[in-house]
């Protein structure tokens, strides 16, 4: 519905003024069981994925507490808030990265620190797939007669993989992104081109590194 379509952003907060797509979260109107957001903005994919390798470019406006940012679309398990300081990990059965691992901007930890409009590239790893009949990005939470937990903020990228990647895997691809949206990494900074001393070379960043079958 009209209600619950996202705002594309041509000028987006998220970094290097790169567009971004906008979910406002609005858990007004909610009724119903399962319970219902209306106006929560919400992508839905309908085909089946498995994802074991997720991150999503991303900066939170709006948090009610276990804001899911995506997941199994009128389920209970996906990428969560804890707070508005904080990413759930690994929480329980309804989290993604429970079993797995989850980081932010680079660094692994439980329940990673992320505040309210701070630009982040959240990294989510499993050890294997989780079986999505249908993904949500925005509003995936529908069990009952809990609340809404809708999230709201701005997303630039998502990228989604079948298989959990390695540790050097995820570090070019983190440092790519943190290149492209100029997002400072808290650990494994590895790239020294997008600074303005070295030229800055942000833009067109599709990949960086090597691998040597590790």
């Amino acid at each position: 519905t009209v209600a619950k379509q996202p705002t594309y952003v041509a000028t987006g907060t998220l970094g290097n003024g790169l567009p971004t797509i906008s979910f406002d979260g609005d858990t007004s109107g909610q009724a119903g069981n399962p319970i219902v957001a209306p106006n929560a903005d919400e992508l839905v994919l309908s085909t089946s994925t498995s994802p074991a390798t997720i991150f999503i470019v991303n900066s939170t406006s709006t948090s009610t507490g276990l804001a899911g940012i995506i997941g199994q679309d009128l389920g209970d398990v996906g990428i969560r808030r804890l707070s508005t300081a904080a990413w759930q990990h690994a929480g329980n059965g309804g989290d993604y990265t429970n079993p797995g691992s989850m980081a932010v901007n680079g660094l692994a930890a439980i329940n990673p620190a992320a505040g309210l409009g701070v630009p982040t590239i959240l990294t989510a790893v499993r050890p294997s797939g989780a079986t999505f009949t249908a993904t949500s990005i925005g509003d995936y939470f529908q069990v009952g007669t809990n609340a809404a937990r809708s999230w709201g903020g701005q997303i630039g990228d998502v990228l989604a993989f079948s298989r959990s990647l390695g540790t050097l895997e995820r570090s070019i691809i983190e440092n790519a992104l943190a290149a492209k949206y100029d997002v400072t990494l808290a650990a494994g900074d590895l790239y020294a081109g997008d600074t303005l001393g070295s030229g800055n070379y942000d833009f067109g960043v599709f990949g960086i590194g090597g691998m040597n079958g590790n």
